[in-house]
């Protein structure tokens, strides 16, 4: 058997998925149909493709297991149309827009919880908890404090 060392702090600078997540994100792709398995494997091919300059020699399987997991995270949010990833991005960092994934995916949740009461760093928590959407309270408040 070979012995591999992972890069766990590479892993994370680069998708901004820690541990937790990750497992959480597997056990999802675990439930995921043929056809969401074959948009994640699809996404990621082309992440890898596009995304092959930010590889650093010697993390080349970090690199493409971040691919993997940020390919289950859009799939799952169905966020994505898989020709619309700019070949001109940066770093993976960039392929998520926090203030249009809240406004499309949590925007009623978070009106609702608005209006009963909750409060922002109360509502980050229950992003987190209910969806795994971690958002800080303060970007909340700024996203959504002009529309509520």
């Amino acid at each position: 058997m070979i012995k591999v060392d992972v890069d766990k702090k590479y892993l994370f600078r680069i998708s901004k998925i820690d541990k937790r997540t990750r497992s959480v994100y597997l056990k999802k792709y675990k439930g995921f149909s043929d056809d969401d398995r074959l948009k994640v494997h699809s996404l990621k091919f082309k992440l890898f493709v596009r995304q092959k300059h930010l590889c650093i020699k010697g993390k080349e399987g970090e690199f493409y297991f971040a691919c993997f997991l940020m390919a289950i995270k859009h799939v799952q949010l169905n966020s994505i149309d898989l020709d619309s990833i700019s070949v001109e991005t940066d770093s993976f960092s960039d392929l998520f827009n926090k203030k249009d994934l809240l406004e499309k995916n949590y925007k009623p949740f978070v009106i609702e919880m608005r209006n009963q009461g909750m409060s922002w760093r109360k509502l980050s928590q229950e992003l987190y908890e209910k969806f795994n959407f971690k958002v800080s309270h303060n970007y909340l408040k700024t996203v959504f404090q002009i529309d509520i």
